[in-house]
């Protein structure tokens, strides 16, 4: 039995869709909102009967929505979300030790990793350099999974796209924008990696029916792509129905490189991406 946190949100989502056409069993973990700080949203969990070939996913980052790319919150924010976070993983490690659960898959974020100046990817030695309060509570969440529960399997997705993301986000805000609409774009002078969320939920698949029982894994298309070419790919995409324009910068040179090296994933698990972006495949976002 697959067991599954986040199912609501947008990788969760797409995950149960897959699971449903392979006709795979699975169970929603579901959690309560949190009110205390030191209090886990996970205190009522499924009572599991059947102890063999259990399979936990942890998707959900239920506090960490207040820190994601935003910059206008407290201290005391921040502290509350570590705490809430630590009390949900400590909660789940512990539902899996007890259950004898044969792994636990937390997919994290590439975020970890910090920015880069430089054309290179990244790859899982890369040192983590994470450079804000979201990016470093997922680093700790990893560390602390991968020091409580043994089989545990770390996934780092780099930018994620396809059905149900986040409106506010780059591709859905082109997509969606109506005609003649003028959108009013950051500088988009960084290099990025786009994996669709159907090849994620495949990733995570594999995973856990595979002969992998821990390791930690990048996860992206491992072709690099410039936001303002997906811009552009957009807009041509829609007939150029739609306005834009950047903020205005010093020169264009391009300010970060943010792509995965993915070999690891790729030979331990026999996977290659199958969706890439591109005008044919808009469509799919």
């Amino acid at each position: 039995m697959i067991y599954i946190t986040g199912s609501n949100g947008f990788v969760g989502r797409n995950f149960i869709i897959f699971l449903n056409k392979k006709k795979k069993k699975f169970t929603k973990i579901k959690r309560t909102d949190f009110k205390n700080k030191n209090k886990s949203n996970y205190e009522k969990l499924p009572l599991i009967k059947d102890k063999r070939d259990n399979y936990l996913i942890h998707l959900s980052s239920p506090a960490l929505v207040n820190l994601y790319r935003k910059n206008n919150y407290s201290s005391e924010m921040a502290t509350k979300c570590l705490e809430n976070e630590v009390g949900n993983a400590l909660s789940l490690v512990h539902y899996c030790k007890s259950n004898k659960f044969k792994k636990l898959i937390y997919v994290s974020t590439s975020s970890i990793y910090g920015p880069r100046k430089y054309n290179a990817p990244f790859s899982e030695k890369s040192p983590p350099n994470p450079k804000n309060d979201y990016s470093k509570i997922k680093l700790n969440i990893e560390r602390l999974i991968k020091k409580e529960f043994k089989n545990t399997i770390i996934i780092r997705p780099f930018q994620i796209y396809g059905k149900y993301d986040n409106p506010n986000r780059l591709i859905p805000t082109l997509i969606d924008a109506k005609k003649n609409q003028q959108i009013d774009l950051q500088n988009c002078l960084q290099v990025t990696d786009l994996i669709h969320v159907g090849d994620l939920c495949e990733v995570m698949y594999k995973l856990v029916f595979s002969k992998v029982e821990f390791g930690i894994y990048n996860l992206g298309s491992g072709r690099p792509i410039k936001l303002r070419t997906i811009v552009d790919l957009i807009h041509e995409s829609k007939n150029k129905s739609f306005k834009y324009t950047y903020k205005k910068t010093s020169n264009n040179k391009i300010t970060n490189y943010c792509y995965a090296n993915i070999n690891c994933i790729k030979k331990d698990i026999s996977w290659t991406p199958k969706i890439f972006f591109n005008k044919k495949n808009i469509k799919l976002c």
